[in-house]
């Protein structure tokens, strides 16, 4: 099992920052959080399992697919924070990245 030191502030983990409640709301792929987390492909299943449940009418205002930028604000923000202030500036991080 990996060591909870492995997590930033024992809380955000894996390749993606997640915290265990993201985890939980993917559908806990993999059946333990530290194990998956440190499983790039568990990883990889928590984050699609969260788009794809996220990534709907309901929450984007449109049917999937999400583009980059709906997809970014729903990993970082979740799906009700996704057009709130803190949101647009973590968004303005990424989109600075993607355009170097």
């Amino acid at each position: 099992m990996r060591d909870r030191g492995d997590c930033f502030q024992w809380t955000y983990c894996g390749p993606y920052d997640m915290a265990e409640i993201y985890w939980w709301d993917a559908g806990a792929p993999g059946g333990q959080f530290y194990d998956c987390m440190a499983d790039w492909a568990c990883a990889n299943q928590t984050l699609d399992n969260y788009i794809d449940k996220y990534c709907t009418k309901d929450f984007v205002g449109h049917d999937p697919p999400c583009s980059c930028e709906e997809q970014a604000r729903i990993h970082h923000c979740g799906p009700l924070g996704i057009n709130t202030e803190h949101c647009d500036e973590a968004w303005q991080v990424y989109e600075k990245c993607l355009n170097n």
